[in-house]
C-alpha cells in the first residue's frame, strides 16, 4: 500500500475493530485506574510496534522455510486467548484496581499474537521496506492509531463498568468475545489449510 492516506484509513480500521487486543483493554478498562488504563494503552502500543517490525525483518523468510511456524503461532494464540477468557469469566465484579485480572502483561501478550499484527505488517505495510523515513513516518501514524483506538477501548470498558449491572457483564462478555474471537481464528486456520 503506497499511499499514505490509504495506509492510514486502512491502519484504523484494522486497530479500531473488535479483535484479542480491544477484547481485553475492554476488560482491562472496566477495572482500571488512570494510570493502569495508560500503562494498558502502552503495552498495546509496545507490542503491536515489537510484532510488525519483527514480522517485517524476520516474518517473512521464517515463514518462507518454516511453514509450520504459522500453525504453532495460531495454536499458541487460541490457548492463549481461551486462558485469557476463562480468567475474565471467573473475575469477581466490579472489578476495580488489583481485583481485575487483566494486567499490562496480559495486554502485551494478546496484542504481540494478535492476526492483526501480520495483516498491519504485510498487508497494510508497503512491502518490501522502503525508504526508512517513510517507513518511521508509517510506524509513527500508526503508533498514534493504536493509542487513540486503545484508548477508546480502555474507555469504553470503564465506562460500561460504572453501573454495578453493567460492572457484572463487562468481565463476562469480553469473555465470551474472546471465545468468539479464538473460534473465528481457529475457523479460518482450518479453511485456509484445506
Amino acid at each position: 500500500m503506497t499511499s499514505f492516506p490509504l495506509f492510514l484509513a486502512a491502519a484504523a480500521l484494522i486497530l479500531s475493530a473488535p479483535g484479542p487486543t480491544n477484547f481485553v483493554l475492554f476488560a482491562g478498562g472496566a477495572g482500571a485506574l488512570l494510570k493502569d488504563a495508560v500503562r494498558f494503552v502502552f503495552a498495546a502500543l509496545a507490542a503491536y510496534l515489537f510484532a510488525i517490525g519483527a514480522l517485517r525483518l524476520l516474518g517473512a523468510p521464517v515463514a518462507a522455510a518454516v511453514p509450520s511456524a504459522g500453525v504453532a503461532l495460531r495454536a499458541a494464540l487460541l490457548a492463549y486467548l481461551l486462558l485469557l477468557a476463562w480468567r475474565l469469566w471467573r473475575t469477581p465484579a466490579p472489578l476495580r484496581g488489583p481485583a481485575s485480572r487483566v494486567g499490562p502483561r496480559q495486554v502485551f501478550i494478546a496484542t504481540l499474537l494478535n492476526p492483526k499484527t501480520v495483516v498491519l505488517a504485510f498487508a497494510v505495510f508497503p512491502s518490501p521496506a522502503g525508504d526508512w523515513r517513510l517507513e518511521a513516518g508509517r510506524f509513527g501514524a500508526l503508533a498514534v492509531l493504536v493509542c487513540l483506538s486503545g484508548g477508546v477501548w480502555t474507555a469504553a470498558g470503564a465506562l460500561a463498568s460504572r453501573r454495578d449491572a453493567s460492572a457484572r457483564l463487562v468481565p463476562r462478555a469480553a469473555a465470551l468475545a474472546l471465545v468468539l474471537a479464538a473460534a473465528l481464528i481457529g475457523g479460518a486456520a482450518m479453511a485456509g489449510g484445506r
